[in-house]
């Protein structure tokens, strides 16, 4: 799947998700494991941990990817 292509399927997930108003855990997990898997393409290793990212040394190379920040938003909807 295109870069771009993957950040959309993630923004309109948490807009569904967010529309919805109930939370469908399979659905951001899905979301989450794409984003993790589009980042790993751009070298950035994310590992979650207890619902919190964390970033193996030397730790992100660049941080204003917009995949960071959907990754991010998706673990807090499942942490709600």
């Amino acid at each position: 799947m295109p870069p771009g292509s993957s950040l959309t399927l993630a923004r309109a997930t948490l807009l569904l998700s967010d529309l919805r108003g109930v939370q469908s855990i399979t659905l951001l997990k899905l979301t989450q494991k794409l984003l993790k898997k589009q980042l790993s393409v751009f070298g950035q290793r994310v590992v979650l941990d207890d619902g919190k990212m964390c970033f193996p040394p030397p730790g992100p190379s660049n941080i204003y990817l917009p995949y960071l920040y959907m990754l991010d938003q998706t673990t807090l909807q499942i942490g709600k």
